[in-house]
Parts: C-alpha cells; structure tokens; sequence
C-alpha cells in the first residue's frame, strides 16, 4: 500500500466491517496477535465509533525508533517494519478537513499498530499503545463501573500531509509484547506506570536498559521477569511497593487484598498461573513451584455488584464466621484489568483464580502474587486494621451504652449483633480525607464545619487505614457509612495483635462525635449525626451507580 494513500478515512459504523480492518493493516501469521485490536474494535463498536483515521507513520518518533533499534539488534539484521495508527472518531464526518473542528470528546481510542519481520522474514504485527477512552454509552459512564487509575493523556492526529490536531484523552495507556525484547510483564509495568503518570511515559526499551537488557549478551528470558526484577522496575520509576504470594500464604484471599488498596487508589500487578507444565495430576512439590508457567496483568479497577445474595446470606445460614462482619469487598464481582494477550478493560471475575484447595494439589489457573504500589511503605496490613475495626467498635458501643449514653438510632443498628457489619477498608491520605469530610452532607443535610473538619484531621498521619464501617442495607442501597475507623499503616507488628490494636487505633468518627485514642479519650461533638456518604475519590465522582 503505497504510503501516499494516508492519511485515509474509513467508515466504521454498522454496517462496515473491523474484521476487514484488522486483517487488512495487521499482517501477522500468528492468528493469535489480534485478541487485542479484535477487543479496541468491540469496544469502538459498543462505544458507536463512526470513522476512523488511519495514518502510515514514516518519521518515526523516538520511541518507535528505540522499538525498531531492539528489534534489529536481537535479529542482527535491519529488519522490515511498518506503523500504522488508528484514531477511532466518536463524530459522523465525511471529509478528513473536519478532524481539525472536533471536540476533545469526540476522540475514542488512538492506537498504534506495528507489523515487523523476524529472521525468516516471517511477519508478526502487535498493537505497540493504545490510549482508549473510558468505556460509556452516549458519554454516559458505565453503571457501578470504576476505573481507578486512569489519566488524561496527549494524542495527536495529522489529518492531512500538513495538518496535525492535537486532543487529548481521558482514559488509560494499553500496549502489548511483541514477544522478542519484551514480554508480558514489560507491558504490564508500562501499562501501571503510565496510567499513573501520563506525562513521563516509560517504554518496554526503558525497562530493559534498567534491567541491562541488550539483546545481545543477556536477552529476554521467555519465561519473563522475577519478582526481583519488576520491583526493581517500580523502584527506578520512584514506587514504592509491597507484595504478598498467595501460594506461600493461600489463607489469605487475593480479592481482599487488592481491593483494599485499589480502592484507595492504589494499582496492582497479579500474577496467576496457567497450566502446569508437567503432570497436572501430581502434586508439586516447592522445587516445582517454578516451572509453573505465569501470566501478569495491571488491576485498575473494579465493578461493583449491589445485589449480590452470597455475602449475607453466608452469614445467615452458616453463623461460624468470627465477629459477624463481611468485607465490603464480597460485593465486588469483577476486577477491570488490562491483559496484553486479549486487550483492555476486561473484567475478571473475582471467582475466576480463587481456589478452595491448597496450591500444591491445585495450582492451576491461581492467585499467585500481588504487587501493590503505595505511596509510601507500608508495615501495618489492612487486614488488622480491618479486623482491629471489627474486634473494637462493638466493644465499645457496648462500653458508651453501659455508660448509660444514648446509642441513637444507626449506633443502635450497628449494636445489633443480628446484622452484620460491612467493612470498606482502603490507603487513604490525609489531604483527601479532608476533601471527603468538607465536600459532602449526611442523611440528613448536615455537614460538618470547617473548624470540626480540622479539629477531626489536624492530628492525622499524612496516610493511614480508613475503614468505614456500616450495615448491609445502608452499603447497597445510599452507599452510606455509620462511622470512620482509622488505624495507622505504618507500625511494624511487635507483638499479639489482640494486644497490639487497642493502643494503636487512631480515632473513631461516630455520628455526632469523634473519639481519639488516649487514656482516657478524647471526645469532640459533632454537626453530622446521621449515616454519610462513603469516601469516593474525585476521579469516581460521574461513575453511576445503582
């Protein structure tokens, strides 16, 4: 195709085929490349894309320079290689002239396909970015549908041989291996780092260059990157990390784990297994543990499922679970990740990698590791500062009431050992925990006043665990909250835990009071005395919910 044809534009609504599309421009003789354009092409059709612009990028920027270098270095030849992006317009124009009037809105997707040969000349093509909007219908968000990190990202688009319309993007960076110099976990590392940071772009290069990966003397292995290697990676791009295997500690349930820090915005990389490589029948012994081949994906968010039986229902019918609360992470069915082999915005049941059995007698398709990014290091685990939220507040409303103090109605409620506590945990910072308390009003319109926002956060660590701590009822149905428990994140444990948490809780926000932790407490009245809203960040704030 000779590149005079460019820039072109081709109708894509009903009618018009991205089947068409993809094998026209990806020339790959692998069928197995293209889940992931097949994916951007679903989504752009859900999403009604009307055109879409198709450019044959010649002067190459200096990242496709630094791509085609590693290719011709590990091949030791110049090899062939073609880029073509793809703009994907949400607006029904007939000429290219018009590209340059559109709105920012009208801008979908902008993705970059690259076709290169190996030593055979054999062809293989894979989409090299793709910066997608967030899924919506009409402009209209996705229902309980929660995208976490995500940015605004520059793209640009040249609609004629000298016109170039510069737009930007809000929505999150997807990329895919080429499977030579880079492998699942480069793009994995890409894809967190750059939606957390859409103006200091990494690439798959710059990850080998850390790791000293030249192509020559030391390759990429095919088995991918160690644990030791990704968290290098995080550590030069300035992220602090924390990570815990499930395989060494299965007791502990990755859905949990992660949802307690992504709703704090906090992203992960899973790791799970897929088949094992000898026979699956056998139980593995540790030294096998490493043969077991692993696939890694970014976790950017979650969707949230209000109606869900099972939560409660375990606690009705099976009444051995300890201190009669649920996570509020049961109402949480999917996961929104990235996966460089099938594409972008895909949700993974949370169900999907858990397993009843231990890893050893069943280690396929499985949790195998999490590596979390935090904001700083973190030694307290959310899991005791859930507990601690659990095993104390009951304890102390059975205190206040014996005091003879009116409970009021939600304490009350809350009191009730016949319902269940719901427990949202997540990192939180102080900044935006004092943007929650000023912008919001409870059940009832009270807010709080600006010297109650400041006498309740002026004595708070700059990151901490915040668990609010509701009923079932008042969780699905007003997505309300009866009270704040906040518990540091950053003291190493130094003892028994039941000992540990009652000197080390921080404060309790109840309605109409806040108590901090002190012999004796602290206590201050307060404006709000009815259930609040729960903390949602101000990246969430247009997500509907049901």
């Amino acid at each position: 195709m000779p590149s005079d044809k460019y820039p072109l534009l081709r109708l894509t609504r009903k009618g018009h085929s991205f089947f068409d599309l993809i094998s026209e421009f990806g020339k790959s003789e692998d069928s197995r490349w293209d889940r992931a354009f097949h994916r951007l092409c679903s989504l752009m059709r859900k999403m009604a894309a009307q055109n879409v612009v198709i450019e044959q990028i010649e002067d190459y920027s200096p990242n496709l320079r630094e791509e085609k270098a590693a290719l011709d270095t590990y091949y030791g030849k110049d090899i062939k290689f073609e880029v073509f992006r793809f703009t994907f317009l949400l607006a029904n124009i007939s000429t290219l002239a018009a590209v340059g009037d559109l709105k920012n809105r009208s801008f979908l997707a902008s993705a970059t396909l690259i076709n290169f040969t190996d030593q055979n000349d054999r062809w293989h093509s894979y989409l090299q970015e793709a910066i997608v909007c967030r899924p919506q219908i009409s402009g209209r968000l996705l229902l309980n549908n929660y995208v976490h990190i995500r940015n605004d990202f520059n793209c640009s688009v040249n609609f004629s041989k000298k016109e170039t319309r510069s737009f930007k993007i809000n929505g999150t960076f997807f990329c895919q291996q080429n499977a030579v110099t880079s492998v699942c976990a480069h793009a994995s590392l890409c894809m967190l780092i750059n939606n957390m940071n859409a103006q200091k772009m990494i690439t798959t290069e710059w990850i080998n260059k850390i790791l000293e990966i030249d192509h020559i003397k030391k390759r990429v292995s095919t088995e991918g990157l160690n644990t030791e290697q990704v968290l290098k990676v995080l550590k030069n791009a300035g992220l602090e990390a924390e990570w815990h295997n499930f395989f060494d500690h299965p007791n502990i349930d990755y859905a949990q784990y992660i949802y307690r820090y992504i709703e704090g915005g906090c992203p992960s990389l899973l790791v799970f297994t897929t088949k094992y490589a000898d026979n699956e029948e056998d139980v593995i012994e540790d030294d096998d543990i490493a043969k077991i081949p692993l696939h890694v994906v970014p976790v950017i968010g979650h969707t949230l499922n209000s109606d869900i039986w099972e939560a409660e229902a375990e606690l009705a019918y099976n009444r051995s679970v300890p201190l009669n609360y649920r996570p509020a992470s049961e109402w949480v069915d999917h996961f929104i990740i990235h996966d460089d082999n099938f594409g972008m915005y895909l949700c993974l049941p949370v169900d999907s990698l858990r397993k009843i059995t231990l890893p050893k007698y069943d280690p396929t398709l499985r949790a195998y590791l999490a590596i979390v990014v935090t904001p700083i290091t973190i030694q307290t685990s959310a899991l005791q500062a859930e507990w601690a939220g659990a095993a104390l507040i009951r304890k102390l409303l059975k205190e206040i009431r014996d005091d003879k103090v009116d409970l009021g109605i939600w304490l009350e409620r809350l009191a009730d050992k016949s319902i269940p506590m719901i427990i949202r945990t997540m990192l939180m910072n102080k900044k935006n925990y004092k943007k929650h308390l000023e912008k919001e009003k409870d059940f009832k319109g009270n807010c709080f006043t600006t010297s109650e926002v400041s006498a309740v956060t002026q004595h708070l660590p700059s990151h901490f665990w915040l668990s609010e701590i509701t009923i079932p009822d008042l969780y699905t149905a007003n997505k309300h909250k009866i009270l704040d428990f906040i518990y540091p994140c950053d003291k190493p444990p130094d003892g028994i835990i039941e000992k540990e948490i009652p000197h080390r809780w921080i404060q309790i926000r109840l309605p109409g009071v806040c108590y901090f932790n002190g012999e004796p407490p602290n206590v201050i009245p307060l404006t709000v005395k009815s259930h609040f809203p729960l903390y949602r960040h101000e990246k969430d704030s247009k997500v509907p919910e049901w």
